[in-house]
């Protein structure tokens, strides 16, 4: 069937075939474009969604090495790492530790400890979190291919030809900090077209990661490899599934990590158990796993808090802080 599309000079004329198929592949194109900017990595919001909660590690992004140089003047081993860092904390999964700054964090600590400061609003010594793994990278390629190769330095282009394309290829590795094992090692390669325009006009006065850098060409290709190493590094590091602990034991009350945050709610039930005996791996010396530790009590949730919950005992027993939790389901009587 032909279809009749209204124009301004009040005729009606029937779409072409072309138009047709614009019509319907272009909103097509558009969802499509929407799925593959929102990246691999689920949101917090949607592991909530689906009932599933992981444990948050403790990470930190160390300036990246560069290897190739641009002649903008950026520092981009220093700009990849804050951008990096900035699209971990976004995702809600890690807990991001500052240490490429470090020492301006213990300079201040130790300014509040020598009695120049108020007493009010001090802040104690040995209270920093520790960091369970340390993200470093190398900057191998920055720049635009030309005629089949990379140029890395911007003031060696005068122009883009049409088949130009900016280009970033990154290796990165993750440290686990207890073993000094690197735990994951991948390369990202992403690029973007890069038109015909003058390299000195499209990043003159741009700063690296501000609004307008994602604008250009290295921009687009930056953002697209951030995304697929923050995808990389979730998989990776962040997919060890949550378990409830006891917090503290109060007399009668027992107090939960986790509440609304976590999904619990009041009248959930659980069992306490006893630490499960290390699986150790006889020639690495690594910890597999644990076997499931005895069933020592059971306990009910009676209030709910963002952070924490708090339950009582249902068989009493001997609870302790640190003790992991399963949740069970009771019938009622």
């Amino acid at each position: 069937m032909q279809r009749d599309v209204f124009h301004f000079d009040g005729t009606h004329r029937p779409l072409s075939r072309a138009a047709r198929w614009l019509g319907w592949a272009l909103p097509v194109a558009g969802l499509l474009l929407l799925m593959a900017l929102g990246g691999c990595t689920p949101s917090v919001r949607q592991l909530r969604a689906q009932g599933r909660y992981y444990v948050k590690p403790s990470v930190a992004v160390l300036n990246f090495e560069n290897a190739g140089s641009g002649g903008t003047g950026w520092d981009i081993g220093d700009g990849l790492a804050d951008v990096l860092t900035d699209e971990l904390v976004k995702t809600e999964r890690f807990h991001v530790m500052e240490r490429p700054q470090l020492g301006a964090v213990i300079r201040e600590l130790q300014l509040q400890q020598g009695g120049a400061t108020r007493q009010q609003g001090k802040k104690e010594f040995g209270r920093l979190k520790n960091v369970e793994f340390l993200i470093k990278g190398k900057v191998t390629d920055f720049g635009h291919v030309a005629g089949g190769g990379v140029w890395a330095k911007m003031d060696m282009l005068n122009v883009f030809g049409a088949r130009n394309k900016a280009v970033l290829r990154i290796v990165y590795y993750v440290v686990d900090v207890e073993s000094g094992e690197i735990v994951a090692s991948r390369t990202v390669s992403e690029s973007a077209p890069a038109g015909e325009a003058s390299v000195q006009a499209a990043y003159k006065g741009v700063t690296f990661g501000g609004s307008m850098f994602y604008r250009t060409p290295l921009g687009k290709a930056t953002a697209a490899a951030t995304r697929e190493a923050v995808a990389a590094i979730c998989d990776a590091i962040a997919r060890q599934p949550w378990q409830p602990r006891i917090a503290l034991v109060d007399g009668e009350r027992i107090v939960i990590n986790g509440g609304t945050d976590r999904g619990l709610a009041a009248g959930g039930f659980f069992r306490a158990l006893q630490p499960g005996t290390a699986i150790v791996d006889p020639d690495s010396g690594d910890v597999l796993d644990h076997l499931p530790g005895q069933q020592i009590g059971q306990i009910e949730v009676v209030e709910v808090h963002d952070r924490y919950s708090v339950a009582r005992s249902v068989k009493r027993a001997d609870y302790q802080i640190g003790q992991r939790l399963t949740a069970i389901v009771v019938d009622e009587p």
